[in-house]
């Protein structure tokens, strides 16, 4: 016998559908606004219905003579009694007069599907209450749950969404259990409690729910309401990526890639990554770039990097629309390209979604005018943006903005306001600006024992400049006890590094210990091609003098040439005197002059003195005794006065060039320049036992230099006097 199922679904007063064996029945709408004895009766008209039990024969595949009809009526009691007694009184099969609880549950949810699909969110939620009240349905609870979380045909009421997930979560429903764990650890409609969202996680994930799974990972993970695991947490993670779930396979790759309760595997962890990817996680999509572009764990590719960076912009990753700028985006091309264009646009999204590193960069787009119009205020502007984020990179740029009035009034003490926020947070570069604001006392007062502390943190994160600097200090005692052996482990790290001061220091320190010279002369030709004026001067020297290498001249001229171009003070005077000479060079008069007067405008008393005798003598400039007197006296103030220049200043006084005779003046003067002299003499001895001292060499000798130095001072006068007597000319110093 062919039996045939026929259901018939009302609701609010009026016929919602009928399935015959779970097939719609077409046609009703001729019936479906009257009333429920006229569905039995034909109807005729635009709308033709036979009657119900002629339409349900029509509409059965393969019904025949011997077909039974089965007649369930899903809607309240007084409905389904008339609808029942008609069915009896017309003929037409058995009347099932008992419906299960879930198939009344699933009218309901049924209705509810169907006004979702025309948007009829009120009417939605009514249908899921009504199956989640009446009928105890989990499947209606959770989405009862939904509605109240999201809003949707009510107002959103995070207390009633938890309400109803715990009723389906109750009943074993895996998604309520999920969503359920999800509101205690957010503490949404429920207080917080991490230990209940981790049971609830650990429920939905023993059913393979995906979410859960990774859920719970997490939590095994940090250690977040259950002890931290992190096997556990891989094999959680694990069990939901193979389940395709997105999220727990970026994860997945996180684990691999850091090693955390598995082998680290860069490969594995691209391989993870990838298929996260490929399924639109932006944030994946976003790592999966920076692996191509940097060859991690796949072979470097660009073109792929610059591929995954745009699908994570185009989704709104703002890490990713600064990368994929970056890669259209070049300090070396033209600003007004296309592509450079695209850049900007890209900077420009990611600083308006807030991210930090956008907002700088797009600063000093602003600041250098790199396609835009230049505005320093408008990167002022983006700068505090980032750096109010704590964006250590901003935080330096605009304390450089402060100290130097870009957009902003100068202010010093700004300025190391926002150079030390870097600075704390290990920003090397910072550091080492903050070592010399403390140093110079730029901002605040000074504090040589705070510059040392900066300087060497950001020494000990390898920054070269720092470690000269920390040498430095260590040999001159700077901020902290002197300590030779340290000075010099600080400047051959930062002389291994390149650093071109280092490598200068290091060789002036071999130089005047006296040893090691010929790595002194290594040390200075590496500096020179580094571009050190100082180092290239020194490399002159050696040549000259014959240092750690044989004498040539020529080579010496060279390199003082370089250094006095760069601006080397020193190095002008030395290239002068051979000039003025014609050591190892044409001789030129006239250039000497030229470059003695470069140096003396940088105050090198050597060269003011020298010039002075230029004037006197009327070599290369017209003769000009109160010209040369007055250069042989600023040769002599001050704390770097030259005692040669105080003895020409006694000869301009005994000879009258300049000033009118004055025996008793230069008398005076004659005995402060050997007195000059003399102490100048003994500093260098000092300084030479404080080398010999720390080389190892015996400093007997030297002492008995410095004791016999001390009684010449008792001498002075005597010696004045002899000088005054030999004296004859004008001194030079070559």
């Amino acid at each position: 016998m062919n039996k045939v199922r026929v259901e018939v679904f009302y609701q609010d007063n009026a016929l919602q559908s009928i399935r015959i064996d779970k097939c719609e029945m077409e046609g009703l709408t001729a019936i479906e606004n009257k009333p429920i004895p006229e569905w039995f009766m034909p109807v005729s008209g635009r709308a033709s219905w036979k009657g119900l039990g002629e339409e349900v024969k029509l509409q059965t595949r393969n019904a025949g003579p011997d077909t039974q009809y089965s007649y369930y009526f899903y809607g309240s009691d007084m409905p389904k009694s008339v609808f029942a007694y008609c069915v009896q009184q017309y003929g037409l099969g058995e009347m099932v007069a008992e419906t299960s609880k879930e198939d009344n549950a699933q009218v309901y949810l049924e209705s509810a599907q169907r006004c979702e699909k025309v948007c009829d969110e009120e009417g939605a939620f009514q249908a899921y209450k009504a199956a989640a009240e009446k009928y105890d349905s989990a499947e209606a609870q959770l989405r009862l749950g939904l509605c109240y979380a999201e809003g949707k045909g009510n107002e959103k009421n995070m207390v009633e969404a938890a309400k109803w997930y715990r009723k389906a979560a109750e009943q074993g429903n895996a998604d309520a259990q999920n969503r359920l764990g999800v509101r205690y650890d957010r503490g949404e409609g429920v207080s917080k409690d991490v230990k209940e969202a981790a049971k609830w996680y650990a429920k939905s994930a023993a059913q393979g729910h995906p979410k859960a799974q990774c859920n719970l990972a997490l939590d095994y993970k940090t250690g977040k309401g259950v002890e931290k695991d992190l096997k556990k947490a891989v094999e959680l993670f694990y069990n939901s990526a193979i389940q395709g779930y997105a999220n727990a396979q970026s994860n997945l790759g996180e684990c691999y890639y850091n090693g955390e309760g598995v082998e680290q595997d860069h490969a594995e962890a691209f391989k993870w990554m990838k298929k996260a990817a490929e399924q639109g996680d932006a944030d994946a999509q976003s790592v999966v770039g920076d692996m191509y572009s940097d060859g991690d764990g796949v072979q470097q590719d660009e073109e792929e990097a610059k591929k995954w960076f745009y699908l994570a912009a185009k989704q709104g990753n703002a890490d990713a629309q600064v990368k994929y700028g970056l890669t259209l985006a070049n300090d070396d091309a033209d600003w007004n390209d296309p592509a450079q264009q695209e850049g900007i646009k890209w900077f420009r999204k990611a600083a308006e979604q807030g991210h930090p590193a956008g907002q700088y960069v797009l600063a000093g787009i602003y600041l250098n005018g790199y396609g835009v119009e230049k505005d320093e205020k408008k990167a002022i502007e983006w700068y505090k943006k980032s750096a109010e984020q704590d964006f250590a990179a901003a935080q330096y740029d605009l304390g450089a903005c402060y100290l130097n009035g870009l957009g902003v009034e100068e202010d010093e003490k700004r300025a190391l306001y926002w150079v030390q926020k870097a600075a704390e947070q290990d920003y090397a570069d910072a550091q080492v600006v903050l070592g010399n604001f403390y140093s110079e006392g730029i901002g605040a007062e000074k504090d040589e024992r705070k510059a040392f502390e900066w300087f060497k943190k950001a020494a000990e994160q390898g920054k070269a400049e720092a470690q000269f600097f920390l040498g430095c200090s260590y040999f001159a005692g700077i901020g902290v006890e002197e300590d030779k052996s340290k000075a010099m482990e600080w400047l051959e790290k930062a002389a291994e590094q390149g650093n071109a001061d280092a490598q200068n220091k290091l060789g002036e320190y071999y130089i005047g210990v006296g040893v090691e010279t010929r790595k002194a002369f290594e040390l200075f030709q590496k500096a020179a091609e580094n571009g050190s004026k100082e180092a290239q001067r020194n490399l002159g020297k050696c040549y000259m003098k014959g240092l750690g290498v044989n004498k040539l001249p020529a080579e010496a001229v060279k390199y003082y040439k370089k250094a006095a171009e760069q601006g080397d003070a020193e190095a002008q005077y030395l290239f002068a005197t051979c000039l003025f000479i014609g050591n190892a060079v044409t001789q030129n008069v006239k250039q000497a002059v030229e470059y003695y007067q470069k140096s003396a405008q940088q105050e090198y008393m050597k060269a003011i003195n020298d010039l002075g005798v230029c004037y006197a003598r009327g070599i290369g400039v017209p003769k000009d005794g109160k010209e040369a007197l007055a250069h042989f006296g600023a040769a002599s103030e001050g704390d770097h006065g030259f005692y040669v220049a105080d003895s020409n200043v006694a000869y301009c006084y005994q000879n009258g060039i300049g000033v009118e005779k004055d025996k008793h003046r230069a008398d005076v003067l004659y005995i402060v320049a050997e007195a000059k002299e003399d102490a100048s003499r003994m500093s260098k001895a000092i300084k030479q036992m404080s080398r010999d001292v720390f080389a190892g060499k015996q400093t007997k000798t030297t002492m008995d230099e410095i004791l016999k130095m001390n009684k010449s001072f008792e001498r002075s006068k005597e010696k004045a006097s002899n000088r005054k007597r030999l004296r004859m000319a004008l001194e030079m110093d070559f």
